[in-house]
């Protein structure tokens, strides 16, 4: 994780809760951040995450209006080192770092089998 992007999630309040929410989580509707931010503060940090590549929100219009949240790869990546250091800061040894190949769905696949 660059400096730069680490800034950015850190000057962005609830973002670094939001991205181990969705890591946790895989997809998560927006109504699910209500416990972590209000209406207003979870729109301006899904904006936030999504103008710098690190989620996608799929709008649903049917049977009722709802936005999906997924983490992008880059976002995967990101919320990876983001879960780490806030365990560390928590006390929790971070799980080892699977460094050959990152990628959201050789994770998936590796939980599957």
């Amino acid at each position: 994780m660059t400096a730069k992007i680490w800034n950015e999630i850190s000057d962005c309040p609830n973002s670094g809760k939001f991205l181990i929410y969705i890591l946790e989580n895989d997809k998560v509707m927006k109504s699910e951040f209500r416990p972590i931010a209000n209406s207003g503060m979870t729109t301006k940090t899904l904006d936030f995450l999504k103008n710098r590549g690190l989620v996608e929100i799929e709008e649903i219009f049917k049977p009722y209006h709802t936005y999906w949240i997924t983490l992008t790869d880059k976002g995967y990546n990101v919320a990876l080192k983001y879960k780490a250091i806030s365990d560390i800061e928590n006390g929790i040894t971070p799980e080892p770092e699977n460094n050959y190949n990152s990628s959201k769905e050789s994770v998936s696949v590796m939980k599957k089998t």
